[in-house]
């Protein structure tokens, strides 16, 4: 087709502004217009790809923020279940307004022939429905959707097929939705705030509506879903280009494979090493590996001094570092886990922040890999790490798993079912002011 314009609007956290570039990458490669909605700590990304950036107006930027915690103070005294709750309602649902808002003021100077966003941004599918303009989600997370097969987002529950799954599966619906009340209240405020109408899907259905939603992975890592949407396609693993200036640390030429590298990551929002960064590397100082750390959130210099085989960085690109790993050790980020499983490298995933207990229980429904609610001992992890990189179950299971990620080109394939979205939907504006005309 003729150049298509795209807007893309991202929350402004780390790993959900990384999702899209790649795929924003393709599109102007093939001719097409973008312009990107996200924070302005992503502006200067937005510069080396040669996207035209908007910062954020009405909507929260919370990369401006050292901490998060600092942009909704109100969130730090909670935990567990009360704060994943808490956050979703005023994080994400309740910024809906500003988002919609952001995305109007975009549209004035770039009329957009689709909007596409990750499915936090609630304002982006208003704003498309507004101006009956497409809308593509980006599944950057774990797909969330109600399905009498699937146990219901949030508590990280298991698969569990047949009859009596279903029916624990009926019971824990009953149970989140009415934990999850005042999320969906929220969002039908914010609706009829904005004059839409108060009915909707439910709220973490929401999240996979559209036109088209690019879901980040590959069915064999999802639980089997009865009746997949016909707006769902899986791409693979969402690959974030690697930065042209990032220069290789002096340490690089280590990863020879001379030793098994064991990747260790705490993700970019939760800054305490002493989280899961130093328990991996003390706990596997004595192991005949290399354990890599990214720090994201903190500087190298607050490790202190590393055990001999152990290397840190602030940032390396996950596409060349999970290539030459041999196991993953994450707080369970969606991009990460997906990238290892491309790479075909077995995950470890610790804790239960965020939504990081679903993506635990996934790795473990495909059996590639073992999950803790809490951080494990320093023997349990040993043990941990050696079961994964020695078990051939798990090898197996990653392996076969791998296969299915390799089929994908996840920036291609997103690019080209957007440019078809846009096509579809310029050829219906084409039938339908043809329609109109006298005869």
């Amino acid at each position: 087709m003729t150049m298509a314009r795209f807007l893309f609007a991202s929350m402004p956290i780390e790993g959900h502004s990384a999702s899209p570039l790649s795929i924003m990458d393709r599109l102007l490669s093939t001719g097409h217009d973008v312009t990107w909605l996200s924070g302005a700590a992503y502006a200067d990304r937005a510069a080396r790809l040669g996207v035209r950036h908007v910062p954020l107006d009405r909507w929260t930027d919370l990369s401006t923020y050292d901490d998060p915690f600092d942009a909704f103070p109100h969130l730090r005294g909670l935990r567990g279940a009360n704060l994943i709750r808490t956050a979703f309602r005023d994080v994400f649902v309740a910024e809906a307004g500003g988002q919609f808002h952001d995305i109007e003021a975009a549209l004035e100077d770039f009329p957009a022939d689709v909007i596409v966003a990750d499915g936090l941004v609630f304002g982006a599918r208003l704003a498309a429905e507004r101006h009956g303009i497409p809308y593509a989600g980006i599944g950057d997370g774990p797909y969330a959707i109600t399905d009498p097969e699937v146990p219901p987002f949030g508590p990280g529950l298991r698969h569990r097929p047949g009859a009596l799954g279903r029916l624990r599966n009926r019971a824990f619906y009953a149970v989140i939705r009415r934990f999850f009340a005042d999320v969906n209240a929220e969002l039908t405020r914010v609706r009829v705030e904005l004059g839409f109408p108060a009915e909707h899907p439910w709220v973490f259905d929401d999240m996979a509506a559209g036109a088209l939603y690019l879901q980040g992975s590959v069915p064999g890592f999802e639980y089997p879903i009865q009746s997949l949407p016909a707006n769902v396609r899986f791409v693979g693993a969402l690959r974030p280009p690697i930065p042209a200036d990032w220069v290789a640390p002096p340490w690089w030429r280590d990863l020879d494979g001379s030793w098994p590298v064991v990747h260790v990551t705490q993700g970019t929002i939760r800054p305490d090493p002493t989280e899961l960064l130093l328990p991996t590397m003390e706990a596997l100082a004595d192991e005949d590996v290399l354990v890599v750390a990214t720090t994201g959130g903190c500087d190298p210099s607050e490790l202190g001094p590393l055990p001999p085989n152990a290397r840190a960085a602030s940032f390396i690109p996950y596409e060349l570092l999970l290539a030459r790993a041999s196991a993953f050790v994450t707080n369970g980020g969606f991009i990460g886990t997906n990238l290892a499983l491309h790479h075909g490298v077995p995950v470890i995933q610790v804790g239960r922040t965020e939504e990081k207990a679903e993506i635990g229980a996934r790795i473990e429904h495909a059996g590639v890999g073992l999950r803790f609610g809490r951080r494990p001992s320093a023997r349990r992890l040993r043990d941990a790490v050696h079961y994964v990189l020695t078990d051939r179950t798990v090898r197996g299971n990653v392996d076969s798993l791998s296969d299915q990620y390799q089929l994908h080109d996840a920036p291609t394939e997103a690019a080209a079912l957007l440019v078809e979205l846009a096509s579809a939907h310029a050829r219906a504006q084409d039938i339908a002011e043809r329609s109109t005309l006298p005869a």
